[in-house]
Formats: C-alpha cells, structure tokens, sequence
C-alpha cells in the first residue's frame, strides 16, 4: 500500500504534546515494559514495571556537586523522553531518561561548571535487585536479568557504579548510564552521538507506522487526537507469553485478569484499535479474550465490535472464531436472561457504571450489547451459509428489541430507561445511558424515538460545559452543587468519558442513518465532540483519567492508577463520525464528513481500509496544502475523487487497480 505524505513528514508528536512533567505518570514505555517516572535524574525505586508482573524495580541516579547532593528542580515531558534541570554550587545540570524499545532504561545527564572556581561531580548509580560485578551492576527483577553499566570513566564501589570527574570553569561533562532489561549489548548507546534524536526517530516510527495522521483547524481536537493514540500505544503490552493485550489501566489493578486486562473496555479497544496499520495488536488481543481468558466480568459488545473491525480489515478469521462467538453469547444468557421478564439483568458496576442513579436491574446497556451480538451473530451466520443459525440470532434480537421497546421505552418521556430488579415500573430518571440502543441502530426512525434526542443539548438535561453529564441535571446528586457524593466511579451525574464516547457514537449513527429527528444536528456533533476534547486536560496539559465534574472540567477519579485511562475512544470518533469514514460490506467506501461550515481546510491521512491506504483532504482555497481547490478522496497515494465542497461521497473501491 501506497499512501500520501501531505502532513505526516510535518507532524511532530513531541512538539505536539510537550508539557510541564507530572508526577507519577507512566511516561516512557516500550511493549515489554513501562515505567512510573519520578522526578529523579534516574529512574526511582519501585517505578519501572515488566507487563504482567506486580513488582516495581528502578535505578537510582544520583549527583554531587563538591560533596552536596543536587536535587531536580523542575522536568518537561516530552513523549519520547523527560528532561530534567537542576543547578547547585554554579553548576547546571541537565538530565534526560526514556525507556527504548530494545528494553533499555537510559539516563544522560550534562553538567556545565557555570562558576568561576573547579567543581568535583560525582554520579552514581545503583538498583536494590542488582550487585557490582566487573565494573557493571548485574541481577535480576521481574523475571528479567538487568545490567547496569555507564560510559568510559564509570567503576564500581561497594554496589554502587560511581564516576567522578573535576570540571574547569565553563567545562561541561557528560555522563551516560544504561540499565540493560536484555542480553543485547548497550555498546550503541554508548557509541551513539546523540541518542535523543535515535530514541525520538524511533518513538515516532511506531505513530509513522501504525496510525492514521490527522491535520485540522482545531488545536484542541488535533492535541487530544495525538494523546489518545499516544495513550493508547502506552496500554499495547507484550506479554510474557509473546502475544498482545491493551490494559484499562497502567499499573497492575486486583479486579483485572491474566496480564491486567478487563473487558469492560474491551469492544472500545477493538473498535479504536482497527484504524492501526499493524494487524497483529488487535488481532492477538482478540484471541485473548476468545481463547485465553474467557472471564467475561463485565458487559461489553465485543462481537460486535469484532465485525466492525472486519468491515475495515475484512480478515475471514472472524469466520472461523464463529462458534466461539456463539458460545460467549450463551453463556451471556445462562448468567444475566431473565426469562419471565425477557430482558438481560446486570449490576451498575458489572456495566462498569458503578454508583448509577437507575442502579441494578433491567438496564439499555446489556440489553442493546446483546442485541448487537445477535444481530452481528445473525449477519456472520448468514455470511458463512448458516441459515439456520440466521434465522436463530435474527429472533433473538427481535425479541430483545420488542420487549426493549415494550418494557423500557418511558413513552411519555420518549426515553429508555431502567427497571430495577424484582420491579415492574421504570425509574423515574433519565441516564445518558438511554442513547446506548443508537449505538446499534436498535431504535426505529420515528418520530417518537427521534424525540429522544431533545434531552441531549439542554443545560436542565444532559448537557453541561465539561459534559455530557451521565444523569440529567435534575437527577444529578448534586449536594453541595458540583459534590457527586463518596466514591470514585460515581455515574450519578459527573462526566465519563466512556459514556460520551457512546453517546457521540449514536449521534453519528442518527445523523447518518435517522430522517424523523430534528433535535441535533451536525453542529451538534461538534459541539459534543469539542466539549469531550476540552475535558481532556488538567493543568493546560493533555489529561485522561476516569470521570470529571460535568460543571467546572475538575477530574473526580484521578488516582494513582487513573492517568492515562484507557476506557474510552477518540480517534474513532474523529475518523468514523468528524470526518466520516462509514464502514459497510459493500466494496464502497462511504464518507460523510460532518464539519463545521467554517473549516477551511483538513487532512486524514493514510487511514487503513479494504486493504488501501485512504486519504480525506479539503482545501477551500487550494494554499493550505498546495493540492488544489476543494475536497479530494485518495487511495494509496492517488487522487480518485475531487469535489468543489466537503459532500457525501462514494468510491466504488474494486474498481481501483493497484
């Protein structure tokens, strides 16, 4: 595949999401292992984690200036590495650390004599697990043996790699350590004139090689783009078994399974992750949960989301892994089918939406999961000649949604809601949750169900200026104003951005697909999807953790374990909803980009789909770019379709020779 370079070769990943360091916050990361930096000039104890294994383990650094130790003061992060600045006695000292690819944890401080006398520094270097052997430090952590060694001038005193040197006014030194988590030898670090620029190079091959590049007039939009997928590349681990997972979480957590995976985000990893050019994460992710861990603790829509990645890859696997689909979806019926009621029962917290105002019971959320698998089921079925099977799942889903709209579809309010288990009656408050069944095209296009969408953008519903919220303002718990009450994952009304992430995901798909609604519009779209992006900061700086205050953008679960929280989607959004890219079947490639009116320009580039590089491109004026006027589709790397505005648009894909 051959795809475009208008904006890939410009785009700077480090430029793009530098900021002040946070501490505590995994930063430097490579698929084996991760590390918690701190604001040391080293990597301090207990912050570099192996995937899959609990135990922290790190190197100390250490620097003295004539005897007395010197301290960071202060630390920029930059995504493939952090700088670290100090200064004692006229001394400056300026420190970087990463976590390479090739399992190295490196370190590279530069000390400049700014006074006008000699200055004795001393570096030294040392690890809990490892013991002075022929001038390197050697042992092994997690499973791994590790090698700490330095550059020329480094030896060994007790357990200690030691280096000192007398700098001259104006003299600068450089001391370069290595901690080695593998047998290859550190020799090229060592030997390489600016390690910096090699470990960027390759920190920005993984983007350049695996995700689709996005150019667009919203600086908010485009940050948050590149830290999700930066985030997202963070929760890729290798396991010890050589196969991939994506994690929920950084940090090991109890209620997660074999390598910390949790499925409650499960089916929002596949869907985000089946824009990646390397079929090998999610492919490898998805035979985790199908073959290697089958404890499905919470609900999600993971067949589904499994055949939405067919419709952009379209790998047969998913054929052969059908009669596991199948099984999965039946033990989904012995565990949550309530028969007499012919609804799913689950938990709030088995829904992940611990906390909720409608509580445990009769709930859209599992209920529009398993009609989505049904339906899913039902489609493979009949892709695969097994009619019987068709005709089965096709049932299913007609029940489900027959009893759904019967039983938890409120007609005066025109909303779905919750029954509470062992009750007959519909709770009286409205949850975002509501809009879950246009996730899946559930709802009919009616007037009536159309209705629904009235409730999204008023400040006394669901809309807020860090929202959506997930309960309406109403039934928010909200005591003081803006205080959700004790507990962490609180879905009575703070903002999730799992939540809003499925409802931008109906939003599109009414836009889309639904004619009998007149209650959002495109402008609507965005303006969710704005809002979303603009939650996603703490302190100026780009921020995900698990929920926020709907009212004032202040994080609510923002512990130890929630930076970086992988629970949501962003670039899906943007590719599949902003700009349009609509998956099917069929050989046609569909867009519909859904933009504001005043855009003057936008690029998403080299997007994987069918088996060719996709490129969207809108230039009103023709200078942003240089392409020419107008809005242009190209595939692997050839202009196929130009048009004079930004319109739907269909390119028959077959017909386009390699």
């Amino acid at each position: 595949m051959q795809g475009t370079d208008f904006i890939t070769s410009n785009y700077d990943i480090d430029r793009i999401l530098r900021r002040k360091y946070v501490d505590n916050v995994p930063l430097g990361y490579n698929e084996n292992v991760f590390s918690l930096y701190q604001p040391g000039w080293g990597f301090d104890r207990n912050d570099i984690y192996r995937t899959g294994n609990p135990s922290g383990w790190g190197m100390l650094v250490s620097v003295t200036v004539n005897g007395t130790p010197v301290s960071v003061t202060s630390a920029t992060f930059i995504p493939s590495y952090v700088t670290s600045c100090g200064s004692g006695s006229n001394v400056a000292i300026d420190g970087y650390k990463y976590i390479s690819p090739d399992d190295f944890a490196a370190v590279i401080l530069k000390v400049t004599n700014r006074g006008s006398s000699p200055a004795e520094i001393c570096v030294t270097a040392s690890s809990d697990v490892a013991v002075a052997t022929d001038n390197v430090l050697s042992g092994v952590a997690g499973g791994l043996p590790i090698t700490i060694s330095g550059d020329q001038g480094f030896d060994t005193n007790g357990n200690e790699l030691i280096r000192s040197v007398s700098l001259c006014s104006g003299e600068t030194a450089e001391f370069r350590i290595v901690m080695s988590m593998t047998e290859i030898s550190p020799e090229h670090f060592f030997s390489d004139e600016d390690p910096l620029a090699t470990q960027k190079r390759r920190f920005h091959q993984w983007f350049l090689e695996n995700i689709p590049y996005l150019d667009v007039p919203d600086e908010q939009i485009r940050q948050i783009y590149y830290f999700r997928w930066y985030t997202y590349r963070n929760h890729i681990r290798k396991t010890t078994d050589g196969y991939y997972v994506i994690t929920e979480f950084l940090p090991n957590v109890r209620w997660a399974g074999l390598h910390n995976a949790i499925n409650c985000p499960a089916a929002m990893h596949v869907e985000e992750g089946r824009w990646l050019k390397n079929p090998q994460y999610i492919n490898d992710y998805l035979t985790y949960w199908l073959y290697k861990d089958s404890v499905f603790h919470y609900s999600c829509w993971l067949t589904t989301a499994y055949y939405e990645r067919y419709l952009v890859n379209r790998d047969p696997t998913i054929f052969k892994d059908l009669n596991r689909l199948k099984e999965i979806y039946a033990d989904w019926i012995s565990k949550r089918y309530h028969e007499e009621m012919g609804l799913y029962y689950q938990d709030a917290g088995k829904d992940g939406m611990e906390s909720a105002v409608g509580g445990n019971g009769y709930r859209p959320t599992i209920n529009s999961y398993q009609y989505a698998d049904a339906v899913t089921l039902a489609r493979l079925c009949e892709l695969s000649k097994d009619l019987q099977g068709k005709e089965s799942f096709t049932r299913q889903a007609e029940t489900i949604k027959a009893t759904m709209n019967e039983k938890l579809w409120d007609q005066r309010d025109c909303f779905y809601k919750i029954i509470r288990k062992n009750q007959t009656e519909k709770i009286d408050a409205r949850e975002l949750l509501g809009y879950i069944p246009w996730m899946f095209r559930l709802p009919d296009d009616t007037v009536e169900f159309g209705t629904a969408w009235r409730y999204l953008m008023r400040e006394d519903g669901f809309w807020s200026e860090y929202g959506p919220r997930t309960a309406e303002f109403e039934y928010a718990a909200r005591n003081p104003v803006a205080d959700y009450g004790g507990g962490t994952c609180r879905w009575n009304g703070p903002s999730w951005p799992f939540a809003t992430t499925q409802t931008l995901i109906s939003m599109a798909n009414v836009l889309n697909d639904y004619k009998n609604q007149t209650f959002v519009d495109k402008n609507d779209y965005f303006k969710v999807l704005q809002t979303y992006a603009k939650s996603q900061y703490k302190n100026g700086a780009p921020w995900i953790a698990e929920n926020l205050d709907a009212d004032n953008g202040t994080w609510i679960a923002d512990c130890d374990r929630s930076p970086n929280y992988n629970h949501s989607e962003f670039a899906n959004l943007i590719i599949t909803g902003l700009l349009g890219i609509r998956p099917d079947e069929g050989d046609v490639l569909t867009v519909n980009p859904m933009i504001p009116d005043d855009w003057q320009y936008f690029c998403l580039e080299n997007v994987p789909y069918g088996g060719k590089l996709i490129t969207l491109l809108y230039d009103k004026d023709g200078t942003h770019y240089g392409q020419g006027v107008g809005f242009r589709i190209y595939v692997d790397g050839t202009c196929r379709m130009t048009t004079e505005t930004v319109q739907p648009s269909s390119l028959n894909l077959c017909e386009i020779s390699d």
